[in-house]
């Protein structure tokens, strides 16, 4: 397993080429940047909530929740933002952010807006960060790089997974559990993780 150093600027690839779990942590790190108070929930059934986020130190109910995706190509749609509202309503919350490394659907989009759901996908997540201050742009991207973020975690074993390679075909690359053959889990290379593997 090898760290991959960001040799590049901020991009769309780069947001795209960011695993699931780390994906999750960022967010924290971006909610944090914005003066929250900002954890993650912990691995299992979050109850459609992956981040809990509170301000000025009162822990006694969260100010706001958030959900994020690391989806590269599949579009967040309204299902995927109505349930988000159902946790925001059981929770008794009155503020959501949805973060996503892709895009929104039109009828995502609308339902968010009605609802007073604050939603990023990949071009106002790039906003943020690149307004923020160079220092923070900087330990934004050292994160990235210590967390291993092209590498998958196995949803299953909470492990990185290992780059591996298709015994049928040579030229095919794959994410494999570390505990295999007793976990199966594997994931597709994507062609984002493919860029800065091969940089």
């Amino acid at each position: 397993m090898q760290f991959i150093k960001i040799t590049s600027e901020w991009s769309p690839e780069l947001l795209k080429a960011i695993e699931w779990q780390t994906f999750e942590s960022f967010c924290v790190e971006l909610l944090r940047a914005a003066k929250f108070q900002a954890f993650r929930t912990p691995i299992g059934k979050d109850q459609g909530i992956d981040i809990f986020a509170y301000k000025d130190g009162l822990f006694d109910k969260p100010a706001a929740i958030a959900q994020c995706k690391a989806w590269a190509t599949m579009k967040v749609g309204v299902k995927n933002i109505r349930e988000f509202y159902g946790a925001m309503a059981a929770n008794n919350v009155e503020k959501g952010f949805f973060f996503v490394t892709g895009e929104y659907t039109p009828d995502a989009l609308e339902f968010a807006e009605q609802n007073k759901i604050s939603i990023f996908d990949g071009e106002k997540i790039l906003q943020l960060i690149t307004k923020a201050p160079q220092g923070v742009q900087d330990y934004l991207k050292k994160f990235l790089e210590m967390n291993n973020f092209l590498y998958p975690t196995c949803q299953s074993c909470n492990k990185k997974m290992f780059l591996r390679t298709s015994k049928k075909n040579s030229d095919e690359r794959f994410w494999g559990c570390q505990n295999f053959p007793i976990c199966r889990q594997n994931f597709k290379l994507s062609q984002y993780q493919e860029m800065f593997l091969d940089q």
